[in-house]
């Protein structure tokens, strides 16, 4: 090792009983250093050295994973509590080519940082090894490594990119961590209302209207609690539909909660709550006196399952008002109206020193379903880059193909 020096090499408690010995003995020390520095002031041989880690062998020996690392479809880092998920296929390839051409040597003295275990996951199986500064944990025994170089460099850097996840974390702003140097924007009140909506529990699936899991759960990284009801109607359109209204019920702004029918027809819930039904006659509507007034949450929630069943993404479209990716606020939609359609909603963004922009999307879809935190098929991170945004537009159920950034009235 080429910073531990001849002294070092000395036994506990040896002494030399002459000065005539111990100066020979440095002089033979000396020669023997192949002309490495020594201390012009050698210590006294009763000084008990400092520990020094053991360092690997020459060879070392084959890090043997039981587990095709190679065959790994995702890997997970997780470290103090939090985590990250990698799925990129080239990522997982050069995580598992580094780490397979690891060798381990001796076993090492801790380094004191905290861990972050690398767990190599294929459907049901999973192998996990360690990382603690620059040493491998195989088996709960830490070991000097000889090629780890790029592992460990892989590691942190995906660590420190994609390490964003809390499980902790019961609301979109707690469980979702901005990417370093970006921070959350306070935003509006309607920004702080859908960033602060409750989630599932960490690891949730999707669920449909029926309360059957969704078939694709590889979509997501986070569910919100808000229900979807008994009936499929809340798809992607009337999800969007239905955070705007609850936040405008939520802060008394009644006579703001209006909106148009696919027929072009406006339908106002000050109406609804006042006692006026919506009378449908082929492709026309009308509101008629039926009841009495009635400001109740229930009667609300009557007013969005009409309002569900007869707006959808064309009705949003066109009342919608196109916007600049610039422009972004958390409540913004990308929008494609018609059958088919779809729309996904800005869930939260954040912003670093420069003014650069990053947002999560969310949304549900067809059966009607919970809605939910999308992945972005481009990255292993759940952030998209509106710097960087162009068309078309990947999301991981559907593609924009051009430019369809709106807000909503």
């Amino acid at each position: 090792m080429n910073g531990v020096q001849p002294w070092q090499r000395h036994k506990r408690g040896t002494r030399l009983r002459a000065a005539g010995m111990a100066g020979l003995l440095w002089m033979v020390l000396v020669l023997a250093s192949c002309g490495k520095p020594v201390p012009s002031n050698p210590p006294s041989p009763d000084i008990t050295p400092s520990p020094v880690p053991i360092m690997p062998t020459p060879e070392g020996r084959a890090l043997e994973p039981d587990f095709d690392i190679a065959a790994a479809d995702r890997i997970v880092l997780e470290r103090g509590g939090r985590y990250a998920r990698l799925e990129d296929a080239t990522t997982l390839a050069d995580m598992a080519g580094a780490l397979a051409g690891v060798r381990l040597g001796e076993k090492a003295l801790s380094t004191g940082q905290d861990t972050i275990v690398c767990r190599f996951i294929r459907g049901e199986q999973q192998w996990s090894v360690g990382l603690e500064g620059d040493c491998l944990i195989v088996n709960g025994a830490c070991y000097n490594t000889l090629g780890a170089e790029g592992f460990i460099r892989a590691v942190g850097q995906a660590w420190e990119q994609y390490g964003l996840f809390d499980p902790a974390g019961d609301t979109i702003a707690t469980r979702i961590l901005p990417p370093p140097g970006y921070q959350r924007p306070q935003g509006d009140g309607y920004a702080q209302f859908i960033r602060n909506q409750p989630l599932m529990p960490d690891g949730s699936p999707v669920l449909l209207y029926d309360n059957t899991p969704k078939g694709n759960q590889n979509a997501h990284v986070a569910v919100l609690q808000l229900d979807v009801g008994d009936i499929d109607l809340q798809q992607c359109a009337d999800a969007a539909l239905r955070l705007r209204c609850e936040y405008l019920y939520a802060t008394g702004q009644y006579e703001k909660i209006s909106y148009h029918l696919t027929n072009g027809d406006v339908f106002p819930y000050i109406k609804y709550r006042q006692g006026y039904r919506l009378k449908v006659e082929g492709n026309k509507t009308s509101l008629v006196k039926t009841a009495d007034f009635d400001g109740s949450y229930a009667t609300f929630r009557k007013y969005l399952t009409m309002l569900f069943a007869y707006a959808g993404t064309l009705s949003v479209s066109l009342e919608s008002a196109p916007i600049e990716p610039e422009q972004m606020q958390v409540g913004d939609v990308f929008v494609k109206g018609g059958s088919p359609g779809h729309l996904v909603m800005v869930m939260d963004l954040c912003r670093d020193s420069q003014g650069h922009t990053k947002f999560l999307l969310g949304q549900s879809y067809m059966p009607a379903q919970q809605m939910h935190i999308l992945k972005n098929p481009a990255s292993d991170s759940p952030w998209y880059d509106a710097d960087s945004l162009s068309y078309p537009f990947h999301t991981p159920q559907w593609t924009f193909l051009e430019p369809c950034l709106m807000r909503m009235p």
